[in-house]
């Protein structure tokens, strides 16, 4: 790399030794420049100003508490990561750096592994911080210099969000569905969420956010991208954990210049590791969450449990503490805003506490046990809403006087299905199993849920499949069987395995290409994709999974569109 786009460390050092290894460490990679004593190191880094700081505490005077408070305290050097290297071990000395402003402590003898990650960590975060800062001076700018586009800014902080995952395979059978909606009360609200899987981390891990602004002003939107942005920036560029991510981004919201004094915003904050399905959490002022186990109804955290923090962007040195607990297949998440638990305000006079909300849900679970995440959101917001003579569902129509915002997550078991063996003879004694399987299943889809041109769709799709995998894998055999697999969740599910050799499906021909338009076949796979919500042929193209959403409307709800699982993307 040339020397002058190489980031410069600064080593203040008053050993050779340490100096001498640290250089041969890092001067591959980074521009070294050195310091024997805090006086040398205080003029270099004025000089200089280095994109990092390794700095020994013990050394003459000063030593390197006095160097690093001298540094913070100057402009020019403030912003400058400083990385303490010391023998001490003790918690008051390490608190003591830490409250002088240092990024990080490396104990000696120095691993240069360790201190090789730890220098890449920080610069890393320093970069970011940078880009966040450049961003919100052209924010600024922008804001003063033009008019607010409401409608820019809602796809704007769409962009950032982008559409949560509906399906994430966690292995062992099992999956996590995502869905929310955003409702709010004026031509944009304050409330915002993402759900984001990071496949790249150790653990992989989902990491989701809900967030309700304060105030109701133009400005709230703005206030969320500028929060997402760095939230999202955070999580995708640094390992730290939950809290940790969540206490920096606190310290970026209170010193970024957007947030006015009388400014801030509550959120609900969680991230579940796949291999374990440990669920770690924070809320900032937020309302708790609901975790729904077989009927009994949880309030996460419940009041002064760790994992409850004050709102962000009150003040900046406020820590963020994290709880956590063991999530098993069938347990529900529900996040929400405070909108929903304040909509019997202008009817009753009063909000609908957290035990309340949590003792409708058992009432509703209790009439309607089998009811998921996504059904079970609806429910609790038109019964509200009834309740309170608002206007407000999941299409998007809120009447109230806040926005709502819910989040619903679910860990479904892939494996829980119904199965049905099919051996047809001929073409005859198919067309009778097509009409055997999909009539009691059509006759189960209203109590599910499922309404208009779904049912359509349901035997459309599947009476195409069935007669696909016939054709091309037990005409020629009819000894052999077609294994039928169907489960209802959020969605419905329906798998289709056939015992022949299988296909290609990315090679099926397109039905609107002048050759394929006379064409007697070729017209199966087009139909099918075009009927389900998601297609995905496994193994050798003779493992068929459908998927069909209950309504098709979900898709004009704003701030939220169809899921799109790695069932539709990889074959």
């Amino acid at each position: 790399m040339p020397e002058a786009k190489r980031p410069t460390l600064l080593v203040i050092d008053d050993s050779d030794m340490h100096r001498m290894l640290l250089r041969h460490t890092l001067e591959e990679e980074y521009r070294v420049i050195e310091a024997t004593d805090g006086h040398e190191g205080l003029r270099q880094a004025r000089e200089e100003l280095p994109d990092l700081i390794l700095l020994d505490v013990v050394m003459p005077e000063p030593d390197g508490f006095a160097v690093c408070r001298a540094l913070k305290e100057e402009e020019a050097t403030r912003k400058i990561p400083v990385l303490f290297l010391t023998g001490r071990s003790d918690p008051d000395a390490v608190q003591q750096g830490f409250a002088l402003g240092a990024a990080d402590y490396i104990p000696k003898p120095c691993h240069p592994a360790e201190v090789v990650a730890r220098i890449a960590n920080h610069l890393a975060l320093k970069e970011a911080r940078e880009s966040l800062a450049a961003q919100n001076v052209e924010l600024q700018q922008t804001i003063r210099e033009q008019e607010i586009s409401i409608e820019l800014a809602r796809k704007t902080l769409a962009f950032i969000d982008d559409h949560p995952p509906r399906y994430t395979d966690l292995g062992r059978g099992l999956a996590l569905f995502s869905h929310g909606y955003c409702l709010p009360c004026r031509a944009e609200g304050g409330d915002h969420f993402f759900v984001r899987t990071l496949p790249t981390g150790n653990p992989t891990r989902t990491v989701f956010s809900v967030k309700d602004q304060s105030g109701h002003a133009v400005k709230c939107i703005l206030r969320s991208i500028f929060t997402d942005l760095t939230h999202n920036a955070l999580i995708c560029r640094t390992d730290l954990p939950l809290e940790g991510v969540l206490t920096r981004l606190n310290e970026t919201v209170n010193t970024a210049g957007l947030f006015n004094a009388d400014d801030f915003f509550t959120a609900f904050s969680g991230e579940i590791d796949h291999a374990t399905l440990e669920f770690r959490y924070a809320s900032a002022g937020h309302p708790p969450l609901l975790l729904i186990r077989q009927g009994e109804v949880r309030l996460v955290p419940r009041p002064r449990e760790t994992g409850c923090n004050l709102p962000m962007g009150v003040a900046p040195e406020i820590p963020i503490s994290a709880g956590s607990l063991r999530l098993e297949a069938g347990d529900m998440l529900i996040a929400y805003t405070d909108g929903l638990t304040e909509m019997p305000l202008r009817r009753e006079g009063q909000v609908l506490c957290c035990n309340g909300l949590a003792d409708l849900t058992r009432r509703i679970l209790a009439a309607k046990p089998d009811l998921t995440v996504t059904a079970l959101m609806e429910e609790l917001l038109a019964t509200i809403a009834r309740r309170s003579g608002v206007l407000a569902d999941t299409a998007g129509k809120n009447s109230g006087d806040d926005d709502i915002t819910l989040l619903g997550l679910q860990i479904e078991d892939q494996t829980a299905c119904r199965r049905l063996a099919l051996k047809p003879a001929d073409f005859s004694d198919l067309d009778a199993m097509i009409h055997a399987f999909l009539t009691p299943l059509e006759e189960e889809l209203p109590g599910r849920g499922y309404q208009g041109s779904v049912e359509f769709r349901i035997h459309t799709a599947c009476s195409e499949a069935l007669l696909n995998a016939w054709k091309h894998g037990n005409r020629e055999e009819p000894h052999r069987e077609i294994e039928m697999r169907w489960r209802f969740g959020n969605d419905l599910f329906v798998e289709i395995i056939d015992q022949g050799h299988g296909f290609d499906p990315a090679a099926a021909p397109d039905p609107f290409s002048s050759p394929q338009l006379l064409a007697e076949s070729g017209r199966g796979i087009f139909i099918i994709r075009q009927s389900a919500c998601a297609a995905q042929w496994l193994g050798n193209g003779n493992h068929l999974r459908l998927r069909f959403g209950r309504e098709t409307r979900t898709a004009a709800t704003p701030g939220l569109a169809p899921g799109f699982s790695l069932w539709e993307v990889s074959r």
